[in-house]
């Protein structure tokens, strides 16, 4: 199964535009923990060599909407407060196009937009809160 990994990372960068290795540890285990049960993964913030703007947005936003296209599920880790425009524009996407939508999102992270309230209601999506990102590849061994 191909999955697609979107998380807001343009927060999580250092000055010279790497993605902060505390940041990237937990990516990289998210990563890990759904290859390892012999899936496909796509995501961004590593097909961008864990840099940003590593690719011009043109080119990060085609190859984001080509991933969603050709996978199932799409796995989202949102944050509410504050939200990113990619990560809800990939959501928009992903719903458009009848995905199975995994939303996952800190449980401290409240209040939750209006929007976002109606997507985890609607068909093709669940949502599940995690206390730390260090919790969400056990999350992740229950739902694929």
């Amino acid at each position: 199964m191909r999955v697609f990994l979107g998380t807001s990372f343009s927060s999580k960068v250092l000055p010279d535009g790497s993605v902060e290795p505390t940041f990237r540890k937990h990516i990289e285990k998210i990563i890990q923990a759904i290859e390892s049960k012999g899936h496909t993964v796509y995501c961004g913030v590593r097909e961008d060599n864990w840099q940003l703007n590593n690719v011009g947005p043109g080119r990060a936003f085609l190859n984001d909407a080509d991933a969603i296209k050709t996978s199932d599920p799409v796995i989202m880790m949102v944050r509410h407060n504050p939200y990113s425009a990619g990560v809800q524009f990939e959501l928009g996407l992903a719903y458009a196009l009848e995905k199975k939508i995994i939303i996952l999102w800190q449980e401290d992270d409240l209040p939750i937009p209006y929007m976002n309230q109606g997507l985890m209601q609607a068909k093709n999506t669940s949502n599940y809160s995690y206390k730390t990102m260090s919790d969400i590849p056990a999350l992740l061994e229950n739902l694929l």
